[in-house]
């Protein structure tokens, strides 16, 4: 008797969660990524946010992503990609694999 092969999971659903994953981890890191690449005093979301960036401070330095649109998108997109990448790579190193 010959058996099925073991049937994969749905490959939407598996994308979904992943995208899932790497939107709340963006999320979580966001402001404290900004501070540590622009210096600007955002902190964690679960700590402020931006409640001690230098954008409430009259005067320059302002931080980047919080007064400048394309720079926010910027910078949105390449920690998107960045924590996309690394979900993706753990994903398929924990994937089961066949045989």
């Amino acid at each position: 008797m010959v058996s099925a092969p073991p049937a994969e999971p749905p490959r939407r659903g598996r994308r979904a969660v992943l995208a899932a994953i790497t939107i709340a981890i963006v999320a979580l890191t966001y402001h404290a990524t900004c501070a540590l690449v622009f210096g600007c005093g955002c902190s964690w979301l679960f700590a402020g946010g931006t409640d001690t960036c230098n954008i409430h401070v009259a005067g320059p330095p302002d931080c980047p992503v919080c007064t400048n649109v394309a720079a926010g998108i910027a910078f949105t997109a390449a920690l998107l990609v960045a924590w996309g990448t690394v979900v993706g790579l753990v994903a398929s190193r924990l994937r089961p694999r066949p045989g």
